[in-house]
């Protein structure tokens, strides 16, 4: 779930298991993954999760900004930049990413609300 407080935007994907009878090997994987997730602590949870920062369009300020902040094209650990928040149920686990929390990502997304129409995350 990122969230962007002063756009008031927030983004949510949700990746949870199937309730089913037949329990593939990749639900099995899964299933371990979130286990070794819930067993982590807060410090190490904020390692974990990255972002790859990609600007397909865009004018040469809102480019010469990203580049200059982060990268362009690489990943930016989020829980050592921004506050992070992790929530566990049996079969999911929420991570809720407060962007603005980050004076260089509330800067970014400053220029960007100048320009941008649409946004696409992948």
């Amino acid at each position: 779930n990122l969230q962007i407080q002063s756009l008031g935007v927030s983004l949510v994907s949700y990746h949870t298991l199937k309730k089913s009878e037949i329990v593939a090997k990749t639900d099995l994987d899964y299933q371990k993954l979130l286990f070794g997730l819930r067993n982590e602590t807060k410090e190490d949870l904020d390692g974990r999760f990255k972002l790859i920062t990609h600007l397909e369009k865009g004018p040469m300020m809102m480019r010469a900004a990203l580049k200059a902040a982060v990268g362009a094209n690489k990943p930016v650990v989020m829980g050592r930049a921004v506050n992070q928040r992790y929530f566990f149920g049996d079969d999911y686990m929420e991570v809720d990413v407060e962007v603005d929390t980050s004076v260089i990502a509330k800067g970014i997304l400053k220029i960007a609300s100048m320009f941008i129409k649409s946004l696409v995350v992948d």
